[in-house]
């Protein structure tokens, strides 16, 4: 759903639906690894932290099973 004027369009979308958007688990587990209660002081750090977090996952990676939250 949408609406679109001469001056641009806007888009309404749910505020939290992460079985629509395949990466929302991927970045609740980037924020919990790197991210999350850290300060970094420049990009190389941020990027730092992304690739130990990276390399951890991936070192303890397991098959991800799809599906949806019950209501």
């Amino acid at each position: 759903m949408g609406v679109s004027s001469s001056s641009g369009s806007v888009s309404f979308s749910t505020p939290y639906a992460p079985w629509l958007n395949l990466i929302e688990p991927w970045w609740k587990t980037l924020r919990s690894l790197a991210l999350k209660g850290r300060r970094f002081e420049d990009a190389d750090d941020l990027t730092a932290a992304i690739s130990v977090a990276t390399r951890y996952w991936n070192e303890r990676r397991k098959p991800y099973i799809w599906r949806k939250m019950r209501s």
